[in-house]
């Protein structure tokens, strides 16, 4: 494949992922899940520097286009401020009452991703086919498609941890690599500044470079060192400031950032949630509980579909069940192969995958969601183009076809199009799917 037709490619599958990330992404003029946290926390990083909490019936009046008033109380911190400071961004640009705002870096964010999947995959694989095959199950999958159109973290966390692993694979093409480590460092300090499950894919990169590496601990230091300085520095609006929260105990910074990573840890790892969507790191493979975001029966959106067919819109994280479920198996293939021996590339997406989806069988007693998976997709969606690009070319091209199409098939979840009751039936394939 030629350079010139490889661009041409991966800038319509771009095209493609971008058009599914911004078609109609402000038409939800309501707080989507968690949401309803994080752009009242990114209102007030802007505002204070930390999160404060908001007056009685916040949501209701953001929602309706005015700005609610914040009470000088510190608001409970759940997660570092990265993502929420990127999602702020969007308020210079649509405002922080209008739905465009609270999204729009979310999707830009999305659209990257796709776009270092390819870049990775091409790196990982020195594959060019596989590299669009990945790319575009990215560009397509439902769940990917989701945490590009809400306010939320996890789209973010995916985004810097396929930068860190495309910025550590330049290095090896590269006559500076001490450069290119340093800089992974940094993505990987702020996918840890969006989530603290981001220190999982921090640990297993830097182990796998130091490993790989012939100075070994030289390399790791000079990936953990600007991990550590970039987080920290993400704290810069709490530790300059005085109304975050713990800010004042102890009468000194580093008593307070102690303190408040101890309350952080501690409602972290004690989280427990009634809601019906949450799902097991098992269950997300299997798609058995996607994430229901909202079921509005009597949108604006129904004006569009047909006269009486009982139409309704439902907002979920469930993605494409082939890309899922094959995926799932290609993960396991490729293993195999690579203990086997018979494939000698691929082991970084296995690392990525591992990084993001085996700690959570650690920690089952945490509520989790499906969503969480987004985190590790990147890599998955590289196994299954791995596997798919095996086959002949004609039927490369009906098995890549098929999975399209049965994105399309799936993605009313995400696109917020309504569709008449029949229609959901159709797409219900397993009882945990609304």
């Amino acid at each position: 494949m030629t350079k010139a037709r490889f661009y041409s490619i991966s800038a319509g599958v771009l095209a493609l992922a971008a058009l599914l990330r911004l078609f109609a992404l402000g038409f939800w003029h309501q707080l989507l899940f968690d949401e309803s946290y994080y752009v009242k926390d990114a209102i007030s990083l802007r505002l204070f520097g930390a999160e404060q909490v908001w007056q009685k019936g916040a949501n209701a009046i953001l929602e309706s286009g005015t700005l609610p008033t914040p009470i000088s109380k510190a608001e409970m911190i759940s997660h570092p401020p990265l993502a929420k400071w990127l999602i702020s961004i969007g308020f210079d640009w649509f405002g922080p009452t209008d739905p465009m705002g609270w999204r729009i870096t979310a999707a830009i964010a999305g659209i990257l991703a796709v776009g270092l999947v390819i870049a990775v995959a091409r790196l990982i694989f020195e594959n060019e086919r596989i590299a669009l095959l990945a790319g575009l199950f990215m560009a397509v999958d439902g769940t990917a498609v989701m945490l590009s159109r809400v306010a939320m973290l996890d789209g973010f966390l995916a985004t810097f941890v396929l930068l860190a692993w495309w910025l550590y694979l330049k290095g090896f093409t590269s006559n500076r690599p001490t450069l290119w480590l340093a800089a992974s460092g940094v993505a990987l300090g702020a996918a840890m500044s969006i989530k603290w499950s981001g220190m999982w894919f921090a640990l297993a990169l830097i182990a796998f470079a130091a490993i790989r590496t012939r100075q070994h601990w030289s390399a790791a230091w000079r990936m953990a060192l600007p991990a550590a300085l970039t987080y920290l520095t993400s704290w810069f609006g709490w530790l300059f400031g005085s109304t975050g929260l713990d800010r004042n105990f102890g009468g000194n910074a580093i008593s307070a950032f102690i303190k408040l990573h101890i309350d952080m840890y501690n409602y972290n790892i004690g989280y427990r949630s009634s809601n019906q969507s949450v799902a097991n790191a098992w269950q997300w493979l299997t798609l058995e509980k996607p994430t229901l975001f909202a079921i509005d029966p009597h949108s604006a959106a129904t004006a569009a579909c047909q006269t009486g067919a009982n139409c309704k819109v439902v907002l979920s994280t469930l993605g494409n069940p082939l890309i899922w479920w094959l995926g799932t198996l290609a993960i396991m293939g490729l293993t195999f192969a690579l203990l086997r021996r018979s494939e000698t590339r691929g082991t970084l997406a296995l690392v990525g995958f591992a990084a993001g989806w085996l700690p959570w069988l650690i920690f089952t007693q945490r509520s989790a969601f499906q969503f969480y998976a987004v985190a590790f997709e990147g890599f998955l969606a590289m196994a299954l183009a791995w596997a798919i690009a095996k086959l002949p070319a004609r039927r490369l091209a009906i098995a890549a076809t098929a999975i399209v199409l049965v994105s399309f098939l799936f993605l009313p979840y995400q696109l917020g199009t309504a569709q008449p009751d029949w229609y959901w039936a159709l797409v219900r394939w397993l009882p945990g799917w609304q």
